[in-house]
């Protein structure tokens, strides 16, 4: 073997369950009746290249999402969905809701210190129930604490999110985990094996997602932040053994990478999403790297068709000039500030 290409395989060892399988797919971007097409020698080393820069790079996370379906969703996710998911990107359970302007899962209209007083009660409820030795849990969060809120709309927001954040990690439930306006992912050096692990879930079939999260946002919080956050406050909490993020609203398209398809519990092959394909075959037809660290650009024509198709009442926006999300009902098609005080 010759030093360059001992050069070129060893910028390859940082990418993980992207060597241990050998099928790499994709489909037809603009076809809605897509097909499944290979992916060429050169395209998937170009790939792995692509996600070995992005796992050194400091300023983005990269990570990984399982996804657990029975096998009648499985096969018409694979068979009917693709098309639209790679138009639309995936959401937080709360997209699948009639959107309620009252919701604390994401602010509409109202005072923020008021839902913060509610989400209190909420997370003082729930650590009630767990085992940690936290005393007096009816100090915690005090007015104290809501009274210095009040003096920056930013920590307010910072606190919502968070909060919202801890009761999603907690655990499953009945009323506020399937309504959540966030998405779990997980990050690190063993992202795959525990994304692997809610893949299967009590099935066979399932997903890994593959994410490109920007470290500047501030739509996410780490269980580990949340750990520390409460620990400041004199509250315990249990240690981010999953490496666990919590994403405001859900995933972009255009950084999603693709997906590893688990077939019986084996990672069989991965689908590229074919915007990001379009791209890589752009790149070697003339030499041009593309920065990937943003995501590559997504088509989003017929994008309500595409959103109906797979289930949700209403999708969230990125304003790149004032750093905010909006809420858009998919029927109304009205635009509604989410977390921020309006």
């Amino acid at each position: 073997m010759s030093e360059d290409n001992v050069e070129a395989k060893s910028n390859f060892d940082g990418v993980g369950l992207f060597d241990k399988i050998e099928k790499y797919v994709s489909i037809n971007p603009i076809a809605k009746n897509y097909q499944v097409i290979d992916l060429q020698s050169e395209e998937v080393e170009y790939l792995k290249s692509i996600i070995e820069s992005l796992e050194m790079n400091e300023t983005v996370i990269l990570c990984a999402r399982g996804d657990s379906l029975q096998q009648k969703q499985f096969d018409s996710f694979m068979e009917e969905k693709l098309y639209d998911f790679f138009k639309v990107g995936s959401k937080g359970n709360f997209f699948r809701s009639h959107l309620d302007n009252d919701s604390l899962l994401n602010t509409h209209n109202g005072n923020l210190i008021e839902q913060i007083k509610e989400l209190v009660i909420l997370v003082k409820d729930e650590l009630s129930k767990k085992d940690l030795d936290n005393e007096d849990i009816d100090r915690m969060f005090s007015e104290d604490f809501i009274l210095q809120l009040q003096e920056s709309e930013d920590m307010q927001q910072t606190w919502k999110l968070l909060f919202l954040a801890f009761l999603h990690n907690k655990g499953n439930d009945n009323y506020f985990k399937p309504f959540s306006g966030l998405l779990s992912v997980t990050h690190g050096e063993n992202k795959y094996n525990k994304a692997h692990e809610f893949a299967i879930g009590r099935r066979k079939n399932g997903f890994i997602f593959v994410y490109i999260l920007n470290k500047n946002s501030k739509k996410y919080v780490t269980a580990e932040e949340i750990q520390q956050m409460f620990a400041e406050h004199g509250v315990k909490w249990y240690d981010d053994i999953h490496k666990e993020i919590m994403i405001q609203n859900g995933l972009f398209p255009h950084n999603i990478i693709g997906f590893f398809e688990i077939q019986n519990k084996m990672a069989n092959r991965f689908l590229v999403n074919p915007w990001f394909h379009l791209q890589i075959k752009h790149d070697l037809n003339c030499g041009f790297q593309y920065d990937y660290k943003n995501g590559v650009l997504v088509d989003q024509t017929d994008f309500y068709t595409s959103l109906r198709n797979l289930g949700y009442d209403h999708f969230f926006i990125h304003d790149h000039v004032s750093d905010k999300d909006f809420i858009v009902d998919r029927s109304e098609k009205k635009i509604k500030p989410n977390l921020e005080k309006t």
